[in-house]
């Protein structure tokens, strides 16, 4: 993902939340902190809606003990 995401055009940031959110069964817990990572650099909500509620939302639906973690984004200044 990091290939896809490190380059500063929006078309490859989208790909890479579609496709994060396609193989979203492949990630686990410890995703969230590259999850995070990506929010904080995606800077327009075109992004941060797919990644905070598809592919977030995916993993805290599997990984139950994640629901703080989203909690604590939600409340987050910087978002």
């Amino acid at each position: 993902m990091d290939a896809l995401w490190e380059k500063p055009f929006h078309e490859r940031h989208m790909v890479t939340v579609e496709l994060l959110d396609l193989y979203g069964d492949h990630l686990v817990p410890a995703d969230a902190v590259m999850l995070e990572r990506l929010l904080r650099d995606s800077r327009t909500w075109a992004l941060l809606d797919g990644l905070a509620t598809s592919v977030m939302g995916h993993l805290v639906d599997n990984h139950h003990e994640l629901g703080s973690v989203l909690d604590r984004w939600a409340r987050d200044d910087d978002f």
